[in-house]
């Protein structure tokens, strides 16, 4: 929440900026990136504005170190209700996200459009990864992770 406050003080332009930031961390959670912590956040003038920086320091880190869902400390919100499938297993689900961008002030049919670019695994995320360097057995523990992690995802809440 910490860098969402950021956001909504120092950039003008902050409900574009927070849909980067909130698919970021959407983005973040799918692919297994734990390293996306406070530091790999920042901010850029361009032409007198600030903006987000462009993502950087994106892997997928649990294909070496096991790691929790997020880097961020108190996960999408320290504050933030849990669903009953997060009150259950520990990780969030999509009601969890939807959650999470209302409280950073984002638009409900604007969270639901990111929210559904996530539902499944693209095509070229599995012929990318396939055709990355990564050894067979990397390239089979990316995927399993992060087909796992949309099925958390999709799992349907009761609250």
């Amino acid at each position: 929440m910490e860098i969402a406050r950021c956001v909504r003080r120092f950039i003008p332009a902050w409900m574009k900026e927070m849909e980067r930031f909130f698919e970021l961390v959407v983005f973040n959670y799918i692919y297994a990136n734990g390293d996306a912590h406070l530091k790999n956040f920042s901010v850029i003038l361009i032409d007198g504005d600030y903006q987000l920086s462009p993502a950087y320091d994106l892997m997928n880190t649990a294909l070496h170190v096991r790691d929790m869902d997020f880097a961020l400390e108190g996960g999408l919100s320290p504050d933030m209700p849990g669903s009953d499938s997060f009150l259950r297993t520990g990780h969030p689900c999509r009601k969890d996200f939807e959650w999470f961008g209302k409280e950073v002030g984002l638009v409900e049919s604007r969270v639901r459009r990111i929210l559904d670019k996530y539902m499944t695994m693209p095509d070229a995320v599995r012929e990318l990864v396939e055709q990355s360097s990564l050894p067979e057995k990397l390239r089979r523990s990316y995927l399993r992770i992060s087909n796992e992690r949309i099925s958390r995802f999709v799992r349907e809440s009761q609250i």
